[in-house]
């Protein structure tokens, strides 16, 4: 892309799509105004001058890269999926027509769905949450949770498809404000070590992640069961936060997605081998997404999650 627009002498970039599109339009602004390779820009605020103009046009209800800052680049060489931060990053016009999302398969509408649900509770139990994201974020779980089921279902269920164009949105805002967490820490790595689907290797990881969080959030994961729809009745707050796992759970299976990481790897025709569990946690240690978590994860609790989640 970027020798395309230097010998186009364009003056702007338009991406049209879901996150692939969006985070490699990105990549190619950073380069286009600033030297050297795109390694050099992994991590956060390590972009010195403004991209070219970029008009995000998105086509799934999931990533809300349309709406951040930050961009995920594969590195086939090294099995990483390099997270890059800048504010200057952020598209200058962010497009969500549902009509645009319409024609998404039940799997990539199921996919790109709770990755957005992941983002929104991550960025509610974030360290770095306030009253601004806690609101996106709060809206982004209802929205989702109540449209989700029903644009899985039917795909030209119009109102279902542009509550979730409001609800990915919101949730793309709320972590472009809190950040997110150590789903996407894990996440990152397993789609990096398998090259699988983002949205379902996070839909994987969540329930993992919440329950291991839970005793530092439990009034916040309370409050999301509630939306979920669950009943505290007779509860502790601790019993009722329990019961926003089950509910993440419920709400996997009910929308077909895998239940662990062979299921996962093995829809996607790959042959997974326990012994890359070392390579997951390394990387998962090391992705910047893991600095917000309300729960400090050690190597070992990474490799905990992977063992569990492999067969479950």
């Amino acid at each position: 892309g970027l020798p395309i627009f230097r010998s186009e002498g364009c003056d702007g970039l338009v991406s049209l799509g879901g996150c692939s599109p969006h985070d490699c339009a990105k990549a190619i602004g950073i380069l286009v105004n600033n030297p050297g390779s795109i390694h050099d820009y992994q991590g956060l605020f390590a972009v010195s001058n403004m991209l070219p103009p970029l008009v995000a046009v998105t086509t799934t209800s999931g990533t809300g890269s349309e709406a951040t800052f930050a961009t995920i680049i594969s590195d086939h060489e090294r099995h990483q999926k390099m997270v890059i931060a800048d504010p200057k990053l952020l598209p200058i016009v962010a497009v969500n027509d549902p009509l645009m999302t319409c024609s998404m398969p039940p799997h990539i509408t199921a996919g790109t769905g709770m990755d957005a649900l992941t983002h929104a509770i991550e960025a509610y139990v974030s360290n770095l949450s306030n009253p601004y994201s806690d609101g996106l974020a709060l809206q982004a779980i209802r929205l989702i949770s109540e449209n989700l089921p029903r644009a899985y279902k039917d795909g030209s269920d119009m109102e279902a498809r542009s509550n979730m164009c409001y609800g990915q949105y919101c949730a793309g805002l709320a972590f472009n404000s809190s950040q997110l967490g150590n789903t996407h820490s894990l996440a990152h790595a397993l789609g990096a070590i398998y090259n699988l689907p983002h949205g379902e290797c996070n839909a994987l990881m969540l329930p993992y992640v919440m329950r291991k969080n839970m005793p530092a959030v439990s009034r916040k994961m309370a409050e999301i069961a509630q939306i979920l729809g669950a009943d505290g009745s007779g509860l502790s707050e601790e019993q009722f936060a329990e019961q926003a796992v089950v509910l993440i759970e419920q709400f996997n299976r009910n929308l077909g997605l895998a239940s662990s990481i062979k299921e996962l790897a093995g829809r996607y025709g790959k042959q997974p081998d326990a012994a890359d569990i070392q390579a997951m946690v390394e990387h998962a240690v090391q992705d910047p997404c893991n600095k917000p978590n309300p729960v400090p994860f050690s190597a070992e609790d990474y490799r905990t999650i992977f063992e569990k989640a492999w067969k479950a």
